[in-house]
């Protein structure tokens, strides 16, 4: 579900339908956009938001906006974790042999929440039969690239 509220802390909001995890528990994944996340460059920036408290300051609002979208759930309980949204050049994920059996899934441009499974079953593809093994999507626009760039690959903070 991605939806966009009308709240000015959030610019969107997504809801990934329920999964179970390996520690038996079923969870359901929220989180959004922050309007004028600033981008995280240094190393110690990136350890510091995915280390520190910041995202817990979200987990009533995105609490109340998971109750209101899905009012009959019943919860158990919420648990914030923070995330580090990594956008590439071309806007869309790298899945890409990069040199002989090394390859990359990277990059979700902060769309992986709800596209992380067919990701992964394109990179599980391409590791197993070392071919691309979807018709639909050009090859070609996951290309990981390298190199300089005007404008470089950042990471953005988010929940």
């Amino acid at each position: 579900l991605i939806y966009l509220p009308s709240d000015p802390d959030f610019d969107d909001v997504y809801v990934v339908p329920p999964a179970r995890y390996p520690d038996g528990h079923w969870y359901v994944k929220i989180g959004g956009s922050i309007p004028g996340a600033e981008p995280l460059d240094s190393p110690e920036e990136k350890r510091s938001w995915m280390a520190g408290s910041d995202a817990d300051q979200q987990v009533g609002w995105l609490r109340r906006m998971l109750e209101a979208l899905l009012p009959e759930a019943a919860f158990e309980g919420f648990v914030a974790k923070p995330c580090l949204i990594t956008d590439t050049v071309h806007g869309l994920p790298y899945v890409d042999e990069v040199e002989e059996g090394l390859f990359v899934a990277v990059g979700g441009c902060g769309h992986a929440a709800k596209s992380s499974d067919a990701i992964g079953a394109l990179a599980a593809g391409l590791v197993e039969t070392h071919q691309w093994n979807d018709e639909a999507l050009d090859q070609s626009a996951f290309r990981a690239v390298f190199g300089e760039y005007e404008e470089s690959p950042t990471s953005r903070h988010g929940y």
